[in-house]
């Protein structure tokens, strides 16, 4: 894939790029488009990265139900890495909502 639509890590809390870990939502997130750079035509990343992120966005407004978004993700991603990356960023995203009451 071409690197020309790398997307920079982003530090959530500040705004200004940094180097993630491998297992935070920010790192997951960049894991993912890269996984798509990789296996899309270079056409149709923006598109699919859209459509990912609306997806993702809708899930968590409420608007989509788990089999939507299952449906949406498989229809974006597909299946493989980026996929996998995908259900690692839904993971750390429900352990970051955890951690002030427990450990992960």
């Amino acid at each position: 894939g071409s690197n020309h639509h790398r997307i920079p890590p982003m530090d959530v809390r500040t705004g200004s790029a940094a180097t993630a870990t491998a297992s935070t939502p920010v790192a997951l997130k960049m894991q993912i488009y890269d996984a798509l750079v990789a296996h899309s035509p270079n056409s149709e990343v923006d598109r699919k990265w859209a459509q990912y992120n609306e997806a993702l966005r809708s899930f968590f407004h409420g608007n989509l139900s788990k089999a939507e978004l299952d449906s949406a993700i498989l229809g974006t991603l597909g299946g493989g890495p980026a996929t996998h990356h995908h259900n690692r960023l839904i993971l750390a995203l429900l352990c970051n909502a955890q951690r002030e009451h427990e450990a992960c």
